[in-house]
């Protein structure tokens, strides 16, 4: 199959409520998966993904089949996943006033305010064991862990250096992931970076490991991104290695293997990032390829280090989901434009 380097414009629509996040997936017990819009006002509507369009269609605006009311502030982070065991997927989200909203079947199953700072990053946190947990980051510099009803932990990212200036660090982002050890042992973490250039790896709760990076880390993802004999090391089977894709706030974006970074840049995005997306393109090599928005219109797709395409959006993108739209079997790329735009890509 011949790798693919275009993004074609599947369709766009404009939406009259202004929005920070965007995800696409499951939803509570309805059959058919949902664009879910976390929006300033604090609604989050549920549409359902466009379908019998022409390709590139400019389609008018869709109206809400489900509307779910925070009632907290605009909401800044969105996450589906099943934590409750009493549908295919619940709904959390987390607001600007430091509250965080569970959503059960359309209702509202758990409010918990967590802090007097935004939580602008959600993860979902799932043991070998089975067990889930809601992990959150606020830009005080705490990340949280929490069940349904009830806290797990709380974790600040302080360092000494913010000690001695008197101030608290800020959580930019975090991805729930799974690493491979020197050993080869499997284990879960959470990666959380702050605005200090520290990557931390968090295990039920404690710091178990810092690593200082170029930049400030404002975007992760987990992938698979370099061949094989780029990452060997004396230590690690290459068959095994773990890779995440790191972008700065500098524009930089590097990979992290197996609890190293590597110093030379994967890509330079020359503005800050905001979101990266492995996507699997059909290469022969069967490197992802990366995809990767910031303080821009554009979306850029690379792989292998190179840049292999762009597409220019309406607006600075703030949003950013990999799925499969249009039920082919292939992903696709949604993105959600500041200026209320929403629009879905084909890589062909």
């Amino acid at each position: 199959m011949p790798h693919k380097t275009n993004l074609q414009t599947l369709w766009r629509t404009k939406l009259k409520q202004a929005f920070n996040q965007v995800v696409v997936g499951k939803l509570f017990r309805l059959q058919n998966d949902c664009i879910v819009v976390g929006c300033e006002d604090g609604i989050i509507r549920v549409y359902d993904i466009p379908s019998g369009h022409s390709t590139g269609e400019e389609l008018t605006e869709p109206v809400p089949h489900l509307c779910l009311e925070t009632k907290g502030g605009p909401v800044q982070s969105l996450v589906l996943a099943d934590i409750t065991r009493f549908s295919t997927a619940d709904l959390v989200a987390g607001d600007s006033r430091g509250t965080m909203t569970i959503f059960c079947n359309g209702q509202i199953l758990s409010r918990q305010s967590l802090s007097e700072h935004s939580l602008g990053c959600l993860q979902v946190d799932a043991d070998a064991t089975g067990n889930v947990s809601v992990i959150s980051g606020d830009t005080g510099g705490v990340v949280h862990a929490l069940l349904p009803y009830s806290p797990l932990w709380k974790l600040r990212l302080d360092s000494p250096s913010q000690e001695a200036e008197s101030r608290s660090s800020v959580v930019k982002c975090l991805l729930a992931t799974t690493l491979v050890s020197s050993s080869g042992r499997r284990s879960n973490y959470i990666l959380a970076s702050d605005d200090c250039r520290n990557l931390h790896f968090i295990q039920q709760g404690l710091i178990v490991l810092t690593l200082q990076t170029p930049s400030v880390i404002t975007a992760m993802c987990y992938g698979n991104f370099l061949p094989k004999e780029e990452i060997k090391t004396s230590e690690m089977q290459e068959a095994t290695a773990s890779q995440v894709a790191l972008g700065g706030n500098d524009g930089s974006i590097i990979i992290m293997t197996d609890f190293q970074i590597h110093t030379t840049e994967y890509a330079n995005f020359q503005l800050p990032i905001m979101h990266l997306g492995a996507i699997a393109t059909g290469h022969a090599d069967e490197l992802d390829s990366l995809l990767c928005a910031g303080h821009s219109h554009c979306l850029m797709l690379y792989h292998n280090r190179k840049l292999v395409n762009w597409y220019e959006a309406s607006d600075w993108i703030n949003s950013m989901a990999v799925a499969d739209l249009d039920k082919n079997g292939e992903p696709e790329v949604l993105i959600g434009c500041r200026d209320g735009t929403l629009q879905a890509l084909r890589v062909t």
